[in-house]
């Protein structure tokens, strides 16, 4: 990952095997600020790599992680400078690669097998209140405070 991943850019990389970012790269959770719920599971994933009490923080605050608190939290494997980043990530997939595909296939099987009714489960929650969220008054105010600030801006933030 290399860059700024907010919201699903942040809640997506939960779903990966192996995560390495750019040291400058930053992580962030809106959805509160935007008057929205957290999706694609993370509201169960995120508090498995970090914690309850770390998890609340980074929903309820929606403040940036850095790619070096990325990997204290589990969040990341690996912070790299961003010149290295697409090299270490295809030495590491060639590594991978070379494993027998059956026993590979099964330890990733296994790996996601502990988590995966819970994951329904949780996405599911999230789904059936998210769609109550979309385009509330809390939503619809934070959208248009938002775009405000966008145009105050010139566009940049």
């Amino acid at each position: 990952m290399n860059g700024v991943g907010v919201g699903v850019g942040l809640t997506m990389l939960l779903h990966c095997d192996l995560v390495y970012v750019a040291e400058r790269a930053r992580l962030r959770a809106p959805f509160l600020s935007l008057g929205l719920v957290p999706e694609a599971g993370s509201t169960l994933l995120l508090a498995m790599w970090v914690g309850h009490q770390r998890a609340a923080e980074i929903f309820f605050t929606g403040e940036w992680v850095s790619a070096e608190q990325a990997v204290e939290l589990g969040l990341a494997a690996r912070a790299l400078p961003e010149e290295e980043l697409l090299p270490a990530t295809l030495a590491t997939a060639a590594a991978i690669a070379k494993q027998p595909l059956a026993a590979l296939r099964e330890t990733k099987r296994l790996l996601l097998a502990t988590r995966a009714d819970a994951l329904r489960a949780a996405r599911a929650r999230e789904d059936a209140v998210q769609v109550t969220r979309i385009g509330s008054p809390e939503n619809a105010a934070a959208i248009r405070q938002f775009l405000q600030e966008r145009k105050g801006s010139g566009g940049r933030r």
